[in-house]
């Protein structure tokens, strides 16, 4: 559902609520101003091999000449390498 089409009791939750993750969805709110810029700064980090340990599956996606990466919560592209997110 789109963040404008939220109750507006939502928008009444507050910052030290359990439930405050809401208003970064909700427009107009502070935490969904901040939401925006925080999404406009990349996030990186510098892993060693060495020290990496994470199994990746790859699998097909029927159909779809794409493919599932399971053990990430993003496709995997397809093309000289594979990328789990």
């Amino acid at each position: 559902m789109p963040g404008a089409q939220l109750p507006k009791d939502f928008a009444k939750t507050t910052p030290d609520s359990p439930k405050a993750h809401v208003l970064a969805s909700n427009p107009g709110t502070q935490q969904a101003c901040e939401a925006v810029i925080a999404n406009q700064i990349p996030q990186t980090a510098t892993v060693r091999r060495a020290d990496a340990s994470w199994m990746l599956a790859i699998t097909a996606i029927r159909n779809s000449g794409r493919f599932a990466a399971h053990g990430s919560n993003r496709d995997a592209h397809v093309g000289e390498t594979y990328f789990g997110i």
